[in-house]
């Protein structure tokens, strides 16, 4: 198989479908293409100072990133697949060790007086940034977690609230039925 590679600057690709790709409203930028077979579909990267992007022929991953760690086998760290799909290995996102019977939840009020005192949700990483940039620093992985463990939290206290509120609602009932009952007499 023969395969097919062009650098190029212009504001169409030279390879596949990509000599009809206009990622830039005809503006130039720079093309670095690759194919299988002259013809055929292409995947490569188009960059300019307004946008950047990438395609990828087929049913092909968008997007790998690898680390050192990744090679020789080319598992990758982080992965964008063909219908938007995004995996991230080694990063835990779910929180359901929340509704595990020994996980320790907080009451409703010492959870509120952490969140106003530190202006932030317990489980949400703080705030950080680069200081000699000034630009805020976003551990995804975290952020997600921490997201969802709050969310999980949430829907917890919910349901314990709900439960309590139906318990009134109860007795309110009888205690109204009571005082009907005893009005009627």
């Amino acid at each position: 198989m023969a395969t097919t590679f062009s650098i190029n600057y212009d504001n169409r690709g030279r390879l596949g479908q990509a000599v009809n790709f206009n990622p830039d409203a005809d503006r130039n930028g720079l093309w670095i293409e690759g194919s299988d077979s002259p013809g055929g579909e292409s995947g490569g990267i188009f960059m300019n100072g307004n946008t950047m992007s990438i395609w990828s022929p087929g049913d092909n991953d968008l997007l790998r990133i690898l680390d050192e760690d990744a090679f020789p086998t080319g598992t990758p760290v982080f992965t964008i697949q063909n219908d938007g799909r995004i995996l991230h290995r080694g990063t835990q996102i779910h929180a359901d060790y929340v509704f595990e019977p020994d996980y320790e939840l907080e009451s409703l009020e010492e959870h509120t007086e952490f969140m106003m005192k530190e202006k932030h949700l317990s489980a949400i990483p703080k705030a950080q940034k680069d200081e000699s940039t000034g630009q805020e620093i976003v551990e995804y992985g975290s952020l997600m977690r921490g997201l969802m463990e709050e969310l999980e939290k949430a829907h917890i206290y919910i349901a314990r609230v709900s439960g309590v509120v139906k318990e009134q609602q109860k007795a309110i009932s009888e205690l109204s039925a009571q005082l009907q009952a005893q009005s009627a007499s």
